[in-house]
């Protein structure tokens, strides 16, 4: 008996129809939206083809084939979507039907191609949109370009027209493509307004991936990570229980790059490995680059510099191969910041300039305050505190009169390094959150554990060794906590320079295991069984045996059992 199962139903009944029947393809239309509200995009699509097999009227059989075809494209399967706009027939007098096919193909293409004629276009397609009453469909098309600004470093003009024309839409100040598009296209200008919104924003939840997934790239995009890895860490687990796994890529390297910079290296790398493993599966060439990326920064900052380079080299292919500046700014950010913790400052000014070089590749607006403390602090250890200056001044004025926490942070770290020597104290305490009403570092632990070092050195310099022990201290115990080699080897330096002695850090267990392996570990000390930990990382069960085979072996155990203790020592993001 299947009376009560609704679906079902419906599916038999469809089944016993021969020719049109609009009242059964309405029922369809229902049975679409039921299908979407359980994240079954891949079933909404079928139902609504089969509903304009049962249409009566080419125009409601076009309707519902484009609706499917944009749920094809939101999915990531661009032969599908195409499959549908054919059967679809639309008359090429319905503009409206036109701009939508139009958002179909842009959403389905690879997005890092920097082409100002493709922001033209869009901000035309909205217009279009607006004029025709689908507000919704105009915001999508504007927050699309918005993204397409940011990734190309669009002109102030371009910048300006899709704020502008977002701001027609008279959109609720809540709304998340109203907040990404004034993100994207002016991060620091309005990053402190930003900031408030997205504070009164989280904590709430969302229940729709795409909504929490546009917030927390919002966040990012701002500098506020720690209100970003909320934001995304919700949008991740319902892709990942939805399937949707080319949206998941590209969320997962967003969501990593937010707790690298809150400090959860491991959840970080975890994430990055994820991403690019998904993105080769699904097709997501800006995502597996993306991910590299953020692996090579990783790998440079724990001191791993032979393995860092080689991710960087497999990313930067990508990133030229696609033409995407913002992908090479991030690979110059991850390459600079390498470089530094090498004590290579020469290499670190030579990579990061090129952020700031109008006519370099790897030039983007939108991401060189992302790299500003690293600049600042490569130009002046290499002779070239003139330019350390005026970039840090640009950066002051457009973020001014309230930069956001992280940025602020940055700004006082600069200003420290670029004091003379008796004006730099009160720069490293308001910069600590020691003196005055500035912005603390405490959110962001590896700036904070830069800040913390920086100043124990210029005390011990000002011949204030005493008072240099305890900021040296706290910056070796943080850059330990996030396995920082490179700068846990100089704080010990300066420690002992200080007069004080160090033992080397103590290597963990869990220091052996690669991110896939933590992850497993972890899923398998709650109670998961090989299946489930599978289906959780859309693994074969196999696969998940090998991992946890190999697991035992390096942590010397035999069983399950023996994972909590081994990952108990595991300790928070260091805060």
């Amino acid at each position: 008996m299947i009376h009560d199962q609704l679906d079902r139903q419906l599916w038999h009944r469809a089944a016993a129809t021969i020719g049109p029947d609009d009242e059964l393809a309405g029922e369809y239309d229902l049975m679409a939206a039921r299908a979407l509200r359980r994240g079954a995009v891949a079933m909404a699509i079928e139902v609504l083809e089969s509903a304009a097999r049962l249409s009566s009227t080419a125009k409601a059989r076009g309707d519902r084939l484009l609706r499917a075809a944009e749920l094809a494209a939101d999915l990531g399967q661009p032969e599908l979507m195409e499959r549908l706009l054919r059967q679809a027939d639309i008359d090429e007098t319905n503009q409206l039907a036109l701009v939508r096919i139009a958002w179909c193909r842009e959403i389905s293409q690879p997005p890092a191609v920097n082409d100002p004629a493709k922001i033209l276009a869009l901000i035309g397609f909205a217009a279009k949109a607006h004029a025709a009453g689908a507000i919704n469909l105009a915001a999508n098309l504007l927050w699309r370009a918005a993204q397409r600004c940011w990734w190309s470093s669009a002109s102030d003009e371009l910048c300006t027209r899709v704020h502008d024309a977002a701001t027609r839409l008279k959109l609720p100040e809540t709304d998340s493509r109203l907040i990404a598009i004034s993100a994207y296209v002016e991060p620091l200008r309005r990053g402190a307004d930003l900031y408030l919104k997205l504070q009164g924003l989280a904590g709430t939840a969302h229940g729709d991936p795409t909504v929490a997934s546009i917030l927390g790239s919002a966040a990012n995009v701002i500098g506020t990570f720690d209100i970003g890895v909320t934001f995304l860490a919700e949008s991740s687990a319902v892709l990942r229980t939805q399937g949707r796994l080319s949206d998941l890529a590209r969320v997962l390297f967003a969501q990593g790059w937010a707790e690298m910079e809150v400090g959860d290296w491991r959840g970080a790398m975890r994430e990055a490995e994820e991403s690019a493993r998904l993105a080769e599966e699904t097709g997501g060439l800006p995502w597996i680059a993306a991910a590299t990326i953020l692996k090579a920064r990783l790998a440079g900052m724990q001191g791993n510099l032979e393995q860092s380079e080689a991710y960087a080299a497999q990313a930067e292919a990508l990133a030229l191969s696609i033409g995407a500046s913002f992908l090479l700014a991030m690979l110059q950010i991850a390459r600079g910041v390498s470089a530094i913790g090498a004590g290579r400052h020469w290499e670190a000014f030579e990579h990061l300039r090129r952020l700031f070089t109008p006519a370099d590749p790897a030039f983007n607006f939108g991401l060189q305050f992302f790299g500003l403390a690293d600049f600042v602090e490569a130009a002046v250890s290499s002779g070239n505190a003139d330019e350390a200056s005026r970039v840090l001044d640009e950066i002051e004025r457009a973020s001014a009169p309230t930069p956001v926490p992280w940025v602020g942070t940055m700004l006082q770290y600069g200003k420290a390094f670029l004091a003379a020597p008796e004006d730099a104290e009160p720069f490293f305490l308001q910069g600590l959150g020691l003196q005055g009403p500035g912005p603390a570092a405490k959110k962001w632990p590896f700036l904070r554990a830069r800040f913390l070092l920086a100043y124990g050195g210029w005390l011990r310099r000002q011949r204030r060794s005493a008072n240099a022990r305890a900021p040296l201290r706290e910056a070796r115990d943080m850059f330990d906590a996030l396995g920082a080699s490179p700068w846990s080897d100089r704080a010990r330096e300066e420690l002992r320079a200080s007069g004080e002695t160090s033992r080397r850090r103590t290597e963990q267990v869990w220091d052996a295991l690669t991110p896939q392996e933590l992850h497993i570990a972890q899923l398998a000390a709650e109670g998961l069984s090989n299946k489930e930990i599978g289906a959780r990382l859309y693994l074969s069960h196999r696969t998940v045996g090998y991992h946890l085979h190999r697991i035992f072996s390096k942590a010397g155990i035999t069983s399950r059992s023996g994972l909590r203790p081994v990952l108990a020592s595991i300790s928070r993001p260091a805060d």
